[in-house]
């Protein structure tokens, strides 16, 4: 088994919120976690494979998209398949802000979250752990905020396969960046070519044609409310070029950028005959 793992600067006893440790585990059949009465809390998105959680007597089997959540003060207890073991991102802390944050989300009994997606907040925990930036707290403060909202409203994940509503919550989140399959692919551990089949399958289109509506979508907004030059917008949403953006952008909604954006101002161009993108 292998892990990577970060520790957190001490904040003291008395810090609102006291970040442990953080990593990525790769798992393998002996990898087995203990607590008693635990006085930290966890929360865990599996990347891929399957796994079992005991909390307080109850048991669950979180896989990969999933996310999981562990509230201090309760028996822990979870374990890896020895024949599909865990690929899991974690993080591990304690205080009064993290007692707050379970009771005024209501996350403390649920702990399993399928198909939620919370790898990307906790890869950027593991950043900031990294880097051993300033205000290093803070950050974390922020993203792990960020996570507890995802799991109180974890009701609001459409239904379907998980694997597919955690590739389109990646994408909504990482839409104007230069995404390759590849790391939609690293995101929810599946292959490219799953994860091609389940979205389609789940949402009517591909991966990439979906990523391109949102920055086509983007895009109208940006040339119809801001002077923002083309091909400023045209890097902003990670296109290759100006040129490539205009066709695109011709192709989809039936006029040039230029031409949209004078239209708009001009009252030339009646948004409501345009195509959706």
């Amino acid at each position: 088994m292998q892990e990577e793992i970060y520790a957190f600067a001490d904040e003291g006893e008395n810090a609102p919120l006291r970040l442990s440790i953080a990593g990525i585990s790769h798992c393998d059949g002996s990898y087995r976690i203990q607590r008693t009465a635990s006085a930290i809390c966890c929360v865990e998105y599996v990347l891929s494979g399957r796994g079992t959680v005991h909390l307080d007597g109850r048991v669950f089997y979180p896989e990969g998209g999933d996310t999981y959540f562990l509230a201090a003060g309760h028996d822990h207890l979870y374990y890896s398949d020895a024949a599909e073991p865990w690929e899991k991102i974690w993080l591990n802390f304690s205080g009064p802000l993290a007692a707050a944050l379970t009771s005024v989300y209501g996350v403390g009994e649920r702990c399993c979250f399928p198909g939620l997606y919370t790898g990307d907040l906790l890869r950027s925990v593991l950043r900031v752990a990294a880097e051993h930036r300033e205000k290093q707290t803070l950050a974390v403060t922020l993203l792990l905020h960020e996570i507890f909202f995802r799991m109180g409203n974890a009701s609001a994940v459409p239904p379907g396969n998980p694997t597919a509503a955690a590739l389109r919550d990646f994408m909504d989140l990482h839409y104007t960046e230069p995404l390759t399959m590849t790391d939609l692919s690293e995101a929810v551990g599946k292959s490219a070519s799953q994860c091609s089949r389940l979205f389609r399958r789940a949402y009517g289109l591909p991966p990439y044609r979906y990523l391109l509506d949102r920055r086509i979508a983007l895009a109208r907004s940006l040339l119809e409310s801001t002077r923002i030059p083309v091909g400023e917008i045209a890097r902003r949403l990670s296109f290759c070029d100006e040129y490539y953006f205009s066709n695109l952008f011709k192709e989809k909604v039936g006029v040039s950028p230029a031409a949209y954006r004078a239209g708009s101002r001009g009252g030339e161009i009646h948004r409501e005959n345009l195509p959706e993108p």
